[in-house]
């Protein structure tokens, strides 16, 4: 998970959909083990009731920053592509860039030429 931004305005909007997208995952049972390992096990449980509650909107405020930052890459775009770099290094040669909410062939462009150089 790549969390980035230009503007304060849009760093507070992409940490926002990123605790959105971990709340949904982490109130999945399936997911219940990542929570786990990163020592938020507790926070399944939670996310849970709250879902099966309905209670969608408010879920995102109870996941951690702490948690977003473990589990993505988080920072400035002009930096992002070193980051993801930093991130993946001794793991995988490759990454895989995917923005469902907003697909736009040119949205990554610069990070692509941040990472193939």
């Amino acid at each position: 998970m790549v969390v980035t931004w230009t503007t304060d305005e849009q760093r507070e909007i992409a940490i926002r959909s990123a605790k959105d997208q971990l709340a949904f995952y982490g109130s999945t049972p399936a997911y219940a083990p990542v929570l786990d390992i990163h020592g938020y096990g507790d926070l399944h449980a939670d996310l849970n009731r709250m879902s099966k509650a309905g209670q969608w909107a408010d879920m995102a405020a109870i996941v951690p920053d702490d948690l977003v930052a473990q589990l993505a890459v988080l920072g400035p775009r002009n930096e992002i592509a070193a980051k993801i770099v930093a991130r993946t290094r001794g793991f995988t040669e490759s990454v895989s860039l995917v923005n469902n909410r907003n697909p736009d062939p040119e949205l990554f462009a610069d990070i692509v030429e941040g990472l193939r150089s």
